[in-house]
């Protein structure tokens, strides 16, 4: 059993000792010496003598403040490495005798360093401002010009924060910073003295552009609710901010240099007009609390820009196929919308480059009616840098029955740099996907390598391997598995996804050779790596993900199947008619169906080990059975758990009174409560994937996934799990895995990317380096919880409201292929312990007490054994989150305050085998 050793100062430890010492003189027994350890940390406790070694996790620092300067270096890293430099005319890096600037922007004073609500993280406490990190790394700022801002900030000109926890809009409405409102500083505001500034501080401008997010709501497409007064949308430039570089230009400044602040992708087509003179751009992100110093780095050439756009940047925003379907879609009955709402991804898998580059790919073929793309001007994965880099041609090989392709990098410019290879995979699109809905993108990211840094001149040969497994697609439709069809598999090893889809029109026109991997037959891969059936688990008799009524996109037929607003209305005000039917599904929570095929005479349990599906008979309940075990009792020597089927957990968990056992699932908020019959110590769990609210915040998740690179994601674990150390904290409400389905998801700064395999791979680097810490993860939202209007709790604390929780619409192929992949992935390379399931529903089924997702998904095929903790249920949910229900589904702990959760039934023999079952789980990821 992992645990943590907390050092402390002298004095302190020596009072601990003495504590310890007084307790086994006293009742020479561990239980009270625990009692006391508990009193004194309110936190962990330990369970056996101190003894170094493998049984314990040990601080890899002698003393906090050197923890938290270990993880300022690692975030600082982070935001360098991460930072995408989008466009430069020979104006970066700043030479030494251009460090005399001038920083416009109401954001200059008053940084987007990371989103609102829960994921906020320690609140801002000792974030490095922008002026501060500037002129720590020898930039002379114009003091005119920043005291003018800071003044207009305490007048209102400062960005809106957006919205709380629950979705409300923060500030008063009509106030300049009412929720997203912009306000930008008119140009009439500007004062001759101000303007008589610029020659002083003339070598450049720094104009910044912020933009923030939060939890509870998405970020608006229209912006005239709020103070900017207009129908433009939030990620596009306001008016006065147009002007401002109106007031730049005319400042006759010799550069001007954009910070994309931004936690969303941005309309970033100005960047390559003439008419706004802009030199370079970055785009910075949410830098966290100490990103600003990487960028004042990156400016002077200290540090190098690396970081690769994880989103694309289309010129139209609002061009993509998901936003048809995106905002506050509502059901309706007698004509009046209900608080019943939906959202139906339409779209399908063609989410993000996966939309563009397939419809580009296809309309410069002439194929598949596709008319024309919208326009790109940043493509997924590109990114600029200080120096220049060759590749060689790539070869691809096959090992063990897997593709794999090899080049060299050379750096040929004259600083040193890091560069990325992206691999990229184009499927066959045959008559039998057309024929079966068998979707397939035209470009789809495989794998990726970051180089260490090389000097001018080196090289260094890169090798990407592939899992066969990755060539295959899910055929819902056919034959209800995934299906590696025949046929010749491209790759491109290229810069970013557009570069892609050219060498694979190249070769599609005869122009040059591919790189090919032949699959000679069709090949089904129906059993996952646990050894459990794969086959529809959503788009069933018992699951409707996907309403019959409901199309989805095509590939086969681009423009005849474009989206269109389910149910009819605007984009973001759709509304449909409530059918009894639809209705009926709400509102059953399952709790006698349990929506599975356990009932309350007998459960089906899965063994990955032996690949045996055990049905067991539901007896008559055991509790406090006297066995006498503890907690400790079922960890090994080195203070490893017991298998998890061994049968000690069970007879452990019966040693629980029905008491204990609803105070262990039902009070997860911030906690795992203790157990006094099995001597379990309280454990303490923190939130936040940006760092934990006690400890570091470090730069925001899209900047963190920009990095293309997995060290990163392990050295941030590290931190993170150093620091719980540190705060006496066990469990971790992280990382985040949702999808940006949108650019405009309000939580999009708490989630990677919109593609899989790259959030993928970077969860699962950092919960390695968690778990490894000691840490139990959460991984969350599980699933599909991409939207945050209407997700279940929007601010009116209905807790008896059994509509409650946002329909989401999808087909199974999207499911499994882009939702589900970047938990899967966590799971299965990452070790992950946990999730927190989410508050939306998948078709009409809360995600908690969804059979097919918690159990047969998440712990059958994945394997993963461990914690389902619901999302908070402390002031909503008490209708649709029903305890009984998601006890059955494989939901076992749910995040509330106290022991008051509402339950149907706690006494009988059905609901004590699945409060124990629940126990198990909890107890054993605690364990782990």
């Amino acid at each position: 059993m992992k645990k943590k050793l907390r050092i402390v100062g002298f004095v302190a430890v020596t009072l601990v000792f003495a504590i310890l010492f007084a307790a086994f003189v006293t009742a020479f027994s561990w239980s009270a010496v625990n009692n006391y350890i508990v009193n004194y940390t309110s936190g962990w406790g330990w369970d056996r003598e101190k003894t170094e070694g493998e049984m314990y996790v040990l601080p890899r620092f002698s003393s906090e403040a050197e923890a938290n300067a270990n993880s300022r270096e690692v975030a600082i890293r982070a935001q360098a490495e991460g930072t995408v430099l989008l466009k430069n005319d020979g104006a970066l890096p700043l030479g030494k005798d251009e460090r005399r600037v001038s920083v416009f922007g109401a954001g200059s004073v008053a940084l987007s360093y990371g989103g609102t609500g829960s994921g906020e993280g320690n609140g801002g406490a000792g974030n490095v401002d922008l002026y501060t990190a500037l002129e720590e790394s020898g930039f002379s700022c114009n003091p005119v010009l920043a005291d003018f801002y800071k003044k207009m900030n305490g007048r209102g000109y400062r960005r809106g924060k957006g919205t709380d926890m629950n979705g409300a809009y923060l500030g008063t409405k009509g106030a300049r910073d009412f929720g997203y409102s912009v306000n930008e500083v008119e140009c009439g505001k500007f004062t001759q003295q101000v303007r008589g500034s610029y020659a002083s501080y003339g070598d450049a401008a720094l104009v910044v552009i912020s933009r923030s997010g939060g939890e509870g709501q998405d970020l608006p497409t229209d912006m005239s609710a709020f103070y900017e007064g207009d129908h433009r949308h939030y990620l596009e430039l306001t008016e006065e901010e147009i002007a401002l570089f109106e007031e730049v230009r005319s400042g006759g400044f010799g550069k001007v240099i954009v910070l994309l602040n931004t936690l969303n992708p941005f309309e970033a087509g100005f960047l390559e007009e003439a008419s706004f003179g802009v030199s370079a751009a970055l785009w910075i992100g949410g830098t966290g609390q100490y990103g600003t110093e990487a960028v004042a780095k990156i400016l002077t050439g200290e540090l190098s820009p690396e970081g690769r756009l994880p989103d694309t940047y289309p010129r139209d925003l609002l061009s993509s196929p998901a936003m048809q379907n995106y905002g506050d879609n509502r059901y309706t009955e007698n004509g009046q919308p209900t608080s019943a709402a939906y959202v139906a991804y339409e779209e399908g898998i063609y989410v993000g480059y996966r939309y563009y580059e397939t419809r580009y790919f296809d309309a410069s073929l002439g194929k598949n009616n596709a008319g024309t793309a919208g326009e790109i001007v940043y493509p997924f994965g590109y990114g600029l840098g200080y120096t220049q880099f060759f590749w060689s041609e790539p070869i691809l090989t096959v090992r063990d029955g897997a593709p794999a392709v090899t080049l060299t990098v050379e750096n040929i410019g004259a600083r040193a740099g890091r560069e990325t290879v992206e691999l990229y995979l184009q499927k066959p699109y045959t008559e039998y996907d057309r024929a079966h809905g068998v979707e397939k993108s035209a470009t789809e990211l495989v794998g990726f390598y970051k180089t260490a840094a090389l000097g001018p001149g080196e090289r260094k040969e890169v090798t990407i391997s592939v899992e066969k497994e990755q060539l295959a697609s899910y055929d819902a439709y056919g034959c209800g598995t995934y299906l590696l069809e025949e046929g010749d598999y491209l790759f491109s090893a290229a810069r970013n996804a557009r570069a892609a889809t050219e060498e694979f029109l190249a070769v599609a026109r005869g122009e040059r050779a591919g790189l090919v991997f032949r699959q000679e037959a069709d090949e089904k891969l129906d059993v996952s790596g646990t050894g459990y059936p794969i086959e529809n688990r959503f788009e069933t008799e018992n699951y409707t993900s996907r309403p019959a009524d409901m199309p989805l996109l095509t590939r086969a037929d681009w423009a005849d199947t474009f989206p269109t607003v389910y149910g009819g209305g605007q984009p973001g005000q759709a509304e449909k008619p409530l059918t009894e039917e639809v209705k009926a599904e709400i509102l059953d929570r399952g709790e006698r169906a349990h929506l599975g095929e356990n009932t309350d005479e007998k459960d089906f349990l899965y063994h990955p080990a032996t690949g045996e599906r055990e049905e067991v008979a539901i007896g008559k309940a055991v509790t406090s059975s006297g066995e006498g075990l503890n907690f400790i009792d079922l960890t090994d020597e080195h203070g490893k758990p017991y298998d998890y089927d061994d049968p000690r957990w069970m007879a452990l968990v019966r040693c629980m009174s029905a008491d204990e056992l609803y105070l262990l699932c039902s009070s997860g908020y911030g906690q795992s409560p203790q157990i006094d019959s099995i001597n379990k110590r309280r454990s303490i769990t923190s939130d936040s994937p940006m760092g934990l609210h006690c400890g570091t915040l470090f730069p925001c998740y899209p900047i963190q996934a920009a990095t293309f690179d997995t060290s990163v994601a392990e050295a941030i674990g590290d931190c993170i799990a150093e620091e719980a150390l540190w705060n006496d904290v066990r469990g971790y409400y992280s990382p985040a895995c949702n999808m940006h389905r949108t650019p405009f998801g309000g939580r999009n700064y708490e989630y990677y990317s919109e593609d899989c395999l790259l959030a993928g791979k970077y969860a699962a680097a950092e919960v390695r380096r968690l778990r490894a810490g000691g840490l139990y993860v959460h991984l969350k939202h599980f699933a599909l919880n991409d939207q945050d209007t209407n997700r279940g709790d929007r601010g009116n604390f209905r807790n008896f409201d059994p509509y409650n929780g946002l329909c989401t619409y999808s087909g199974e192929q999207t499911i499994r292929e882009i939702y589900l992949n970047v938990f899967r992935i966590a799971v299965e390379e990452g070790g992950a312990n946990g999730v927190m399931t989410s508050y939306n529903r998948i078709g009409n089924t809360w995600s908690g007490g969804h059979y097919g997702l918690v159990t047969e998904v998440l712990r059958n095929e994945w394997g993963m054994r461990g914690i389902a903790l619901t999302d908070y249920a402390g002031t909503f949910g008490y209708t649709y989150m029903n305890m009984n229900q998601g006890l059955r589904a494989g939901n076992s702990q749910w995040l509330h305050p106290s022991d008051a959760f509402p339950i149907d039934d706690r006494t009988s023999d059905a609901a004590i085998y699945y409060l124990q079952k629940a126990a198990k789980d909890i107890l054993y990821a605690e364990a782990s």
